[in-house]
């Protein structure tokens, strides 16, 4: 069995002392001995030693008083150590250790790490390279680099964003309302109104395309009613109607337009059509999803405004609350493993996505990631993405199982919706791969009972999921306006009813009230609603038993686990969002069941 003295040379720290001052250091070590479960440091107290584990093992914890929960993010064994960073930093530790079971350690105290790295330039050496491997962790599970950080404002509100396609030449400049009043005098039930010529039309879908742009719309809906053209932006989640009116016959030479720049079949009008149409907007390289349907007045036109520069955002300024942000970090690092984000259609699981895959490959090192989509809405740089091509037999299982024998180091699946899917995805992620998918369910116990459901086996999804993510997406308030705001009863209730209000912190709430900057809305942008659930070892007995999804809240008590109102209160007490937004996004029926 090995000397203590034998055992500190085989860390990273004391690797290069001489073995007769090993043994000098090692009988300044103090014993420890540690019951499972058992506190050997606490989050926030101050450092007075370092720790070397002999034998057992120990959970490296964070916890959020906020989110009530605690999120675990290593495990150490024998002959690892824990504790010098906060004597170097001389700051308060930053996470819990806890032994998992019986477990001893020895102890270095900070009086004597201090002598040791005056008068041994090998342990100093060392620590310091220790300390700058610690630092780029840390920086990378914050979701950035090693150096100054600076705020970056968000932009303004365009009011003139020139932008072209890239299919087929056509400029996009600011048009005034008035440029185009002669519509207005048109009249819409004369056949030969029903044709405006081209350059009009060009002009109309400029108007409307900077518009979207300068209003930060996600999507464009472009139809008609029984008097006039209707243009409608998709801002922050809700629908407005454009200010300025053009008649009816103005849709059929739009229509047209759009199909002509995406590559559509402009004489077909009887069945949907999709396309796309590539636009460059200043330096911004932007793609507008089209799809078209058959409607009683007119083709009807949706656009989807793709921008990979706002899609792509740094994880931490998706998820805000940075505890749980750096735990799912620490998933997405994990060499093999599967990670689901679930949600409704338009609750951010592809921006959420694509974020996650983009802070995976931003170390330098070199991946081969492969994505399955339906459809590809964004390009990312050194990725291999296939479209889902189902009618010529191209589906999800099929490009899977080309994918594995491609070597891949990352897979990345649009959405697992089908058995065959799931099966390969859990698999893969047993085999060596990290997996990234998306499922449509209404939180992240929904996502483990539909694979069950599915045919999944309990001991594959409880040993191949790592994490399982929920989100919504609410209005987030303008900090250049909010005000705190008071509620009646029956809304205070409703909100404690969903776990979205703690005793107390109804004084902190905010209302919205509008400004110049957030256009009198009272709200800028949108902010996500996330539920986590983390699979340690309790959550993957849990579920690998295959309990009712009743019975596994003892189970996630203590764990990394975070429910959507939990989540929600977070970001009513940090005035982020108000009740109505949350209220919306979170049901009572949401919650798991005690």
């Amino acid at each position: 069995m090995a000397t203590l003295g034998e055992m500190l040379g085989q860390t990273d720290l004391f690797s290069a002392v001489q073995p007769a001052h090993r043994e000098q250091i090692a009988r300044a070590m103090e014993p420890r001995a540690y019951r499972a479960g058992e506190e050997i440091v606490r989050e926030g107290d101050a450092g007075d030693a370092m720790y070397l584990v002999l034998s057992g093992r120990v959970a490296v914890v964070v916890r959020s008083q906020d989110l009530g929960a605690s999120f675990e993010l290593a495990r150490l064994g024998p002959g690892d150590h824990f504790g010098e960073m906060a004597l170097l930093t001389a700051e308060p530790r930053t996470a819990s250790v806890v032994a998992l079971e019986e477990t001893r350690a020895v102890a270095l105290s900070k009086v004597v790490f201090d002598k040791l790295l005056a008068q041994l330039p090998q342990v100093a050496t060392a620590v310091a390279r220790s300390l700058a491997v610690r630092l780029s962790h840390l920086e990378r599970e914050r979701g950035g680099g090693v150096g100054a950080r600076t705020a970056v404002p968000a932009a303004p509100r365009s009011t003139e964003l020139p932008a072209r396609p890239t299919t087929l030449p056509a400029p996009v400049v600011r048009v005034r309302p008035q440029d185009i009043a002669f519509l207005a005098a048109g009249d819409e039930r004369d056949d030969r109104a029903s044709s405006l010529p081209a350059p009009d039309a060009v002009q109309l879908l400029a108007q409307i395309v900077a518009e979207a742009l300068a209003f930060g719309a996600s999507d464009v809906h472009v139809e008609a009613d029984r008097h006039e053209l209707v243009v409608r932006y998709r801002i922050e989640g809700s629908l407005r109607r454009s200010e300025w009116k053009a008649p009816r016959a103005a849709l059929r030479p739009l229509v047209s337009r759009i199909k002509v720049l995406a590559g559509l079949d402009v004489a077909e009008s009887r069945l949907p059509q999709n396309g796309r149409i590539g636009v460059t907007a200043g330096s911004r390289e932007l793609d507008l999803r089209v799809a078209t349907i058959p409607a009683r007045l007119g083709e009807k036109v949706a656009l989807r405004i793709l921008d990979t520069a706002t899609a792509i955002q740094p994880l931490g300024q998706i998820i805000v609350a940075d505890k749980m942000a750096v735990a799912l970090r620490k998933c997405l690092f994990r060499p093999y493993g599967a990670v689901i984000l679930t949600g409704p259609t338009g609750s951010g699981k592809t921006t959420t996505l694509y974020s996650a895959l983009a802070e995976r490959t931003s170390q330098g090192v070199q991946l081969n990631v492969m994505t399955a989509e339906d459809p590809v809405e964004y390009s990312l740089p050194g990725v291999t993405q296939v479209q889902i091509h189902e009618a010529a037999g191209l589906t999800y299982p099929e490009v899977l199982r080309a994918f594995l024998r491609q070597d891949p180091d990352i897979l990345v699946i649009g959405e697992t919706r089908d058995a065959a899917t799931a099966r390969i995805a859990l698999e893969a992620a047993l085999t060596g791969h990290l997996v990234l998918t998306t499922m449509h369910t209404n939180d992240a116990m929904s996502a483990v009972v539909r694979l069950r459901e599915m045919g999944m086996e309990p001991f594959l999804v409880s040993n191949a999921l790592l994490a399982v993510v929920a989100q919504r997406l609410v209005r987030r308030l303008c900090p250049a306006c909010r005000k705190p705001g008071t509620y009646p009863p029956a809304v205070l209730e409703t909100l404690a009813a969903v776990g979205a209000l703690r005793p107390g912190d109804e004084a902190s709430l905010f209302d919205a009230v509008g400004c110049e900057q957030c256009g009198g809305s009272g709200f800028r942008g949108r902010v996500g609603v996330f539920e986590m659930l983390l699979f340690d070892e309790r959550v993957r007995q849990a579920v690998a038993e295959d309990r009712p999804l009743a019975s596994l809240r003892p189970a996630l008590e203590g764990t990394g686990f975070v429910s959507l109102g939990r989540y929600a209160a977070y970001l009513l007490k940090a005035g982020l969002t108000v009740p109505g937004e949350v209220l919306r996004a979170v049901r009572v029926e949401q919650q798991i069941p005690g």
